[in-house]
């Protein structure tokens, strides 16, 4: 898994990632209603892809999930979350090739959307000769989802398209002039933080509020049947036998969510602001990830890029490979 942040200002755009990788397995549970034992003691197990759980199996930091797409006067970078390998090959190298081969193009593309489409049709064919022999199911399949963003040739303001290789899709989260932070990958202590609630806990607290109101119609015909019946005997009429109500289905439920979100004028944010912003974002999330129970897919190295119209893209204090195993003394 990834944290991927895009903070959208009217001075630049500022990217945020960590840099750990995970591989993940698929397992059938050894015990549960889909395992029975036979007669000679063995076990037979009969499952269906509902039974199919993942599991991370390793995790290594110091990879690169940030890079330069299109240089020039149209300057865009992207960050990545996912899958993190295609056909054997890394979404650093594969978003390399794609930069040379624009790079030498003899008519640049001129603006973020068009660089975003052009390479998400690379990245697809990348994504189809992936899974062309593959015996993995369908459903559980994935492919990696990018932030990409920039500056059009022709405008001084930036945007940001989010991209899903295995959607096959392209959507603008901020046009120019818009500001604004967009997030992917694994994600929820961000969400908590930006929003007051993240995904998961939305789903709980509104299927838990639906599930409450359901029960209270219920009761509540059962209670105005038994007042129906006390009523009717009372009169001295003859007993309803099997009085049932029907009490409508409450209707949607509407929460006032937006009402805790984080109130941030991104557009005003400092540069500097904006950078801190981001990369603390990431920490959070490198954090929860940390001490919470498993093996940590989130951490390591926080990564940070700038792009400006002025200066193009540039990642901040990246330090150089160096060779730090030099023997024991």
């Amino acid at each position: 898994m990834t944290i991927g942040i895009g903070v959208v200002t009217s001075e630049a755009l500022v990217l945020g990632c960590d840099s750990i990788a995970t591989t993940l397995g698929y397992f059938v549970p050894a015990f549960g209603s889909h395992v029975s034992q036979n007669e000679d003691q063995s076990f037979t197990a009969n499952f269906g892809m509902a039974d199919v759980v993942t599991q991370v199996t390793n995790s290594w930091g110091g990879v690169t999930k940030m890079f330069q797409l299109h240089g020039g006067s149209t300057p865009v970078a992207a960050v990545t979350a996912g899958l993190a390998k295609l056909h054997e090959r890394t979404m650093n190298s594969c978003a390399h090739e794609f930069f040379l081969t624009q790079k030498k193009a003899q008519f640049p593309l001129t603006s973020v959307e068009s660089v975003a489409k052009e390479f998400l049709t690379f990245m697809r064919a990348k994504y189809d000769e992936h899974y062309v022999d593959s015996e993995i199911p369908v459903e559980f399949r994935e492919g990696p989802v990018f932030l990409v963003g920039g500056y059009d040739q022709s405008e001084y303001l930036p945007t940001l398209f989010r991209i899903d290789v295995q959607q096959n899709s392209t959507v603008k989260q901020f046009s120019a002039g818009e500001s604004g932070i967009a997030w992917q990958g694994q994600s929820d202590a961000v969400e908590r933080l930006m929003r007051g609630y993240d995904s998961a806990l939305r789903i709980s607290i509104e299927r838990a509020v639906t599930a409450g109101l359901r029960q209270a119609r219920d009761a509540m015909g059962q209670g105005v049947a038994t007042i129906l019946q006390n009523l009717i005997e009372r009169l001295g009429q003859e007993a309803m036998r099997d009085v049932a109500v029907e009490v409508p289905e409450p209707p949607p439920i509407s929460l006032p969510w937006n009402s805790c979100e984080a109130r941030i004028i991104y557009a005003n944010l400092p540069l500097q602001d904006a950078i801190d912003f981001a990369a603390y974002l990431v920490n959070l999330q490198s954090g929860r990830a940390k001490f919470a129970e498993g093996v940590p897919t989130v951490g390591g190295r926080t990564h940070v890029g700038v792009i400006t119209k002025q200066n193009g893209f540039s990642m901040l204090e990246e330090p150089e490979l160096v060779h730090r195993n030099t023997g024991f003394v």
